[in-house]
């Protein structure tokens, strides 16, 4: 009998593994789908945002620009569904003093209960504080600095499935390749449209100097 229930559990979870990864598939795909037509960073970061709350039913997906310091945080980016505020400026040392490390070494990082994985009271506090139980954070490093994070919360215990960190993971990758290619856009959009001005203007003191 306990062969059968060992072998019904595993056989389980090799199904559930398969339909996570089905669904992960094809969530990337309409992600490709969603950003195609988008041109505006913001825009880039909000949509996906949106996407990966509804499709993993968190409370939150945000952006964060890393500060030159390594450990200050700002959001730039966020979509959340019944979450608490959060600060617009935190520090990753709040959150546990080798924090840092973990994602200039490109580890993405994740917490399943912040009440009994956090190590200390401070840590502890740090994660109440934004009405997190829960966390998954995927690092962007270039050139050796820690540069971004790409992050989802959960307000209550969850355990992350492989499937899911992969997904996060494919959906970061997305993400910033689609906010360089946006960002790459604008800037010769913008210098088109200098350009542009700096012809009209010649122009027009070149004709208000024939006048004369």
């Amino acid at each position: 009998v306990q062969c059968n229930v060992r072998d019904i559990t595993e056989r389980m979870h090799t199904q559930l593994i398969l339909r996570q990864n089905d669904e992960r598939q094809a969530f990337l795909l309409r992600l490709s789908d969603t950003l195609g037509p988008l041109r505006d960073p913001f825009d880039v970061q909000t949509a996906t945002m949106r996407l990966i709350v509804e499709h993993l039913d968190v409370i939150r997906a945000s952006y964060f620009k890393i500060d030159p310091d390594q450990n200050g945080f700002s959001l730039t980016a966020s979509y959340d569904r019944g979450a608490m505020p959060m600060p617009d400026h935190m520090h990753l040392s709040d959150f546990a003093p080798d924090m840092a490390d973990g994602y200039r070494n490109g580890q993405t990082t994740f917490i399943e209960d912040a009440e009994s994985d956090a190590p200390t009271e401070v840590e502890r506090a740090a994660y109440r504080a934004i009405g997190v139980r829960a966390g998954v954070g995927v690092p962007l490093v270039k050139d050796g600095l820690l540069v971004g994070i790409f992050g989802v919360h959960s307000s209550i215990p969850r355990r992350w499935t492989v499937p899911e960190i992969q997904l996060l993971e494919d959906v970061a990758d997305r993400v910033w390749t689609a906010v360089d290619r946006a960002e790459a856009e604008m800037a010769l959009q913008l210098g088109a449209a200098r350009d542009a001005f700096r012809v009209q203007l010649t122009d027009a003191l070149r004709n208000a100097g024939n006048a004369e």
